[in-house]
């Protein structure tokens, strides 16, 4: 049985929320939770312990379950609504890899509204999703783009009760100033990966049709 890219994510968005979980308890003096290491050795020791952080752990994975996908992909792509709203107009040109004019013979004309260019490219990476030249990208891309939700999350959730619980404004501020640096982060990694992903499925299907 084949396991999704979306489920062999599911570790490394756990690490990040626990990473997470850490920071926020370290910030408020929750019980000394300064690592993640030391979180998870007072959780085995007391599972007990756990429930208020397995209860916010299931809040964020329902957020980000709940986020609908284009909802997650403009919030990565924003002004573009889609990571194929651009494929023809921007991408196909990016890359000198894709063979354009194959695809420019075979789909004459090529789409020009976003939503029409991120529909042909939509159904070639339906295609080519299990390729071994494009696994690894959408692998990853789907993991940054779920990374941005889940901070995003946690900066609407967690920064507002830094705010009203920790003893120092400044330090509650500058936790608040990173949840933002992590978002940005996330956000540019699932650019670049999105990206790439545009790119290597476009040159799958043009090499395909050259043979």
């Amino acid at each position: 049985m084949k396991i999704s890219l979306k489920a062999r994510n599911l570790p490394r968005l756990l690490f990040v929320w626990l990473l997470n979980v850490a920071v926020f308890s370290g910030l408020l003096d929750i019980q000394e939770f300064a690592t993640t290491q030391t979180l998870l050795a007072d959780l085995a020791s007391d599972p007990g312990a756990g429930l208020p952080y397995a209860g916010l752990l299931t809040l964020v994975a329902v957020f980000n379950g709940a986020f609908p996908r284009p909802l997650k992909e403009h919030l990565v792509f924003w002004p573009a609504p889609r990571p194929g709203s651009r494929a023809f107009s921007h991408f196909m040109f990016k890359d000198s890899t894709i063979d354009r004019t194959s695809l420019q013979h075979r789909f004459d004309p090529l789409p020009t509204l976003p939503d029409e260019q991120n529909a042909l490219w939509a159904g070639w990476l339906n295609q080519f999703e299990d390729d071994a030249r494009v696994r690894p990208t959408y692998g990853l891309y789907l993991f940054a783009r779920d990374w941005t939700v889940v901070a995003v999350v946690t900066l609407i959730l967690a920064a507002p009760l830094a705010l009203w619980f920790a003893d120092d404004t400044t330090r509650a501020l500058w936790y608040g100033a990173a949840l933002l640096v992590q978002i940005a982060f996330a956000r540019w990694l699932a650019r670049v990966q999105g990206s790439q992903l545009v790119m290597s499925v476009m040159s799958c299907k043009a090499s395909s049709l050259s043979r």
